[in-house]
């Protein structure tokens, strides 16, 4: 697989990726406000440039350590599934994205998102 991820690194909230030869899995850490806004925007386009260009099956987003998500970051994961659905179906990859059932925003956040790209996106 060609190309990495730029992991973001910033106080409170961290990204950390691992390319493998069909699946990328990333890991959200922290708080994703305001302050990461325009790194969280940038990650998730660069991890949907990579995905694609490489033809992965699947991408593991591991958001069990992620406290909190603001609408404006939210936003930036509404962004990515939209460009996924404007994919030809069998272009796209799969998104799994791994929850903490703690954290009752993740499964309610990411429920209302599920149709956005029907079919592309597993919640565990």
């Amino acid at each position: 697989m060609s190309g990495f991820l730029l992991d973001v690194s910033a106080e409170g909230f961290k990204t950390q990726s691992d390319i493998g030869t069909n699946a990328i899995s990333v890991k959200l850490i922290g708080n994703a406000d305001m302050d990461v806004l325009e790194a969280m925007g940038a990650f998730v386009q660069e991890l949907h440039e990579l995905a694609v260009r490489n033809g992965v099956a699947t991408v593991v987003v591991d958001i069990r350590d992620l406290y909190f998500m603001n609408s404006y970051c939210l936003r930036q994961i509404v962004g990515w599934l939209t460009s996924l659905s404007e994919m030809s179906p069998e272009a796209r990859y799969t998104i799994r994205f791994l929850t903490n059932q703690n954290l009752p925003w993740q499964k309610r956040s990411l429920a209302s998102l599920k149709h956005l790209a029907e079919g592309s996106i597993e919640i565990v």
